[in-house]
């Protein structure tokens, strides 16, 4: 799908004020705007199947998490979302009443909790790496190998710099207002 390549406004003064112009400012716009539509595309499409009919992309998310961690406590599970306990505990709640998730008392310890994931949670784990699979390989399919490297690395170094990025509004506002200019490669360049 294209995208818009006229910046609006709001967007096109603070690219401005980065001194960000002409083809940068277009391809910035660009990923501002694929983004979320991808995430909304991925998730209509991923919910709509059959055997995830009444299981949010959340709770997904939960189970995928669960899947690399179980049997874990809910403090596993938020530390491995970066949720609340108490947002973590909510949504386990509701994935035990939809049977997706055991709890048991710790043989160990009777004060601990552990999750553990039921054979059909499972199922739906694995059906959606299966799905993510199939789709990362059809767009790869679509690229060349310089491409598809060009990506991974791209997609390293946003993560990258969300994790860097402060949380703290002040914070996040000054590293904003410091970036008085941003080296971004142009075509001919690799980012190592």
């Amino acid at each position: 799908m294209p995208y818009d390549t006229e910046p609006i406004d709001v967007q096109h003064s603070l690219l401005a004020s980065l001194e960000l112009s002409g083809e940068d400012a277009v391809r910035i716009e660009q990923v501002m705007h694929a983004l979320p539509d991808l995430w909304q595309a991925y998730q209509r499409r991923l919910l709509k199947q059959q055997h995830f009919k009444g299981v949010t992309s959340g709770q997904i998310r939960l189970l995928n998490a669960m899947l690399h961690n179980a049997p874990c406590s809910v403090g596993t599970v938020a530390t491995a979302l970066s949720i609340s306990m108490g947002a973590a505990s909510e949504s386990v709640d509701k994935l035990v009443e939809l049977g997706y998730i055991t709890r048991e008392h710790s043989r160990v310890d009777r004060r601990q909790v552990i999750l553990d994931l039921t054979d059909d949670a499972r199922e739906i784990a694995a059906t959606v790496r299966r799905i993510r699979i199939a789709q990362i390989a059809q767009v790869f399919a679509r690229m060349t190998a310089a491409e598809r490297d060009g990506f991974i690395r791209g997609l390293h170094l946003y993560r990258d710099v969300l994790a860097d990025f402060p949380l703290d509004r002040d914070e996040s506002l000054a590293t904003v207002a410091a970036l008085t200019t941003v080296d971004v490669p142009g075509d001919h360049e690799m980012i190592p």
